[in-house]
């Protein structure tokens, strides 16, 4: 065995790697995650699953000096408005709301008719409900120096429910989050493979040579990718028997995420030489978008990233046509921005097939 020959080998390996984007992609892509999620969750995983507790009081308000972390182990959220509040409820952005009166803004002596209203989502387990209820009245003991048990306070709980009240479960929460998988493995993986492949047939090249226009010969190359995805979700559909909410949206929100997914995926095929250069960009692409749009509520951090990102607005349509009631949430806030990209991702793939034909 000659170790000379072995070294060789390797340097030319070496080399030939760091010439190759792929593999420097497949080798930084974990270095990166690994590096975005350790510095979002530097916090003890006994902080970070903390609820948070939506407020609509003055932050000088004495009694939120109780609420501590340390003593009632919550997380206070300064809301606006009542609206705001159940807003965030139902998008899941905050566990529970808390309503203080005005008369108890700077002393904790109360007179009259005083309210304390506690909102809570309808479909949370009742044992959730008492335990905040218990540390909310230990809270309003300890402020008011009231060993007795009765309360000069009236307090209201309030459900906040979603769409006509459906009790949600936790797997009808992850069907979302499978119908953004099914675009972005058949928009980021299966259209630019097939695209790569006629590229390396050298069938791409008499393709623009055609008469047909870019923007024909996008939806050509789309509209497979489409049908395959529209297919995939509806039968999704059938076999969950997942018909609750509002199924315009849901199948607004599907066709565009399916639409964007695909034009990207057509641009990035159409700078990636190879099918396994679409594999390398393809997956981590992937990975970005199935991740960053289900972990945007865990971290101030990843909430700045997410509005970058156009799966976080497409999953939040999804949701909200899904299981919210859509007068009680802006889901405008959540169509337009996807249009948006989409339009975007279209007018870079026109832009890059018009390039490509000019220059043939």
């Amino acid at each position: 065995m000659k170790l000379t020959v072995i070294g060789a080998l390797f340097r030319k390996d070496f080399q030939d790697g760091l010439h190759n984007y792929q593999i420097l992609l497949m080798v930084l892509s974990p270095i990166v995650l690994s590096l975005l999620f350790s510095n979002l969750f530097k916090e003890s995983k006994e902080r970070a699953m903390l609820p948070r507790v939506g407020v609509i009081a003055s932050p000088q308000q004495p009694l939120l000096k109780q609420f501590t972390t340390e003593s009632t182990g919550v997380r206070l959220v300064f809301c606006q408005t009542v609206s705001e509040l159940e807003t965030r409820i139902l998008e899941g952005d905050i566990g529970f709301g808390l309503v203080l009166p005005t008369q108890m803004l700077i002393t904790p002596g109360v007179k009259g008719n005083v309210k304390v209203s506690l909102f809570y989502p309808a479909e949370i387990p009742q044992y959730a409900v008492d335990r905040m209820q218990t540390n909310l009245e230990r809270e309003l003991r300890r402020f008011l120096s009231l060993p007795a048990p009765q309360l000069p306070i009236e307090l209201e709980m309030k459900p906040v429910g979603g769409r006509n009240g459906i009790a949600r479960s936790f797997s009808g929460d992850l069907f979302p989050m499978l119908v953004l998988m099914a675009m972005g493995m058949v928009g980021f993986l299966g259209v630019p493979l097939s695209f790569a492949e006629e590229k390396e047939k050298c069938t791409l090249h008499a393709l623009f040579l055609t008469p047909a226009s870019p923007a024909e010969l996008i939806i050509g190359k789309s509209l497979f990718g489409f049908c395959l995805i529209g297919l995939t979700v509806l039968l999704m559909v059938l076999v969950n028997q997942r018909f609750e909410g509002d199924q315009v949206y849901f199948w607004l929100f599907t066709m565009i995420g399916a639409c964007l997914c695909i034009f990207i995926g057509l641009l990035v095929s159409f700078f990636a030489p190879t099918q396994g250069a679409v594999n390398a960009i393809g997956t981590t692409l992937f990975m970005f978008f199935q991740i960053v749009p289900n972990l945007s509520n865990s971290s101030e951090i990843l909430k700045t990233i997410s509005p970058f990102v156009p799966s976080t607005f497409i999953s939040r349509g999804l949701k909200k046509a899904m299981f919210l009631d859509l007068s009680k949430v802006d889901i405008s806030a959540d169509l337009a921005p996807s249009i948006c990209m989409m339009l975007l991702s279209y007018l870079a793939v026109f832009l890059c097939f018009r390039y490509r034909q000019s220059n043939i």
